[in-house]
């Protein structure tokens, strides 16, 4: 059996630091741009726009964090919100934006889970 450096280790963790900021850092910038082309449009539909986005948001983290045992879900889930982002128009902009940074934030999270190797019910 080979042995495992301290080295190697320390690696190992700063890459999955690494991978859970650029996932966090995208996350943010997206939701950013999305709450900007929010305000910089027309300002009649802002409350439906926000609505979409947080949903959208919710639904993105859940879908990558919580990982349903069904891969099909995915798939179906990405083209609903196409769907959804050419049907609601405004709307479907904040949908589709508040998904993708729904994706990068569970992304995130997920990253973070298996890094430090902590599961959400036994940190209660």
């Amino acid at each position: 059996m080979s042995k495992t450096s301290p080295e190697s280790v320390v690696v190992v963790g700063r890459n999955a630091e690494h991978q859970v900021r650029n996932a966090l850092i995208l996350s943010g910038v997206l939701l950013s741009a999305t709450v900007a082309v929010i305000l910089a449009g027309p300002q009649d539909h802002v409350p439906q726009e926000v609505v979409a986005l947080l949903a959208g948001l919710a639904v993105g983290v859940w879908l990558l964090r919580f990982s349903p045992p069904w891969r099909w879900l995915a798939m179906l889930v990405l083209v609903l919100s196409l769907v959804l982002c050419l049907v609601l128009g405004p709307a479907g902009i904040a949908w589709f934006g508040g998904f993708i940074s729904g994706t990068q934030a569970g992304l995130a999270w997920q990253h973070a889970r298996k890094a430090y190797g902590k599961d959400a019910a036994g940190s209660r």
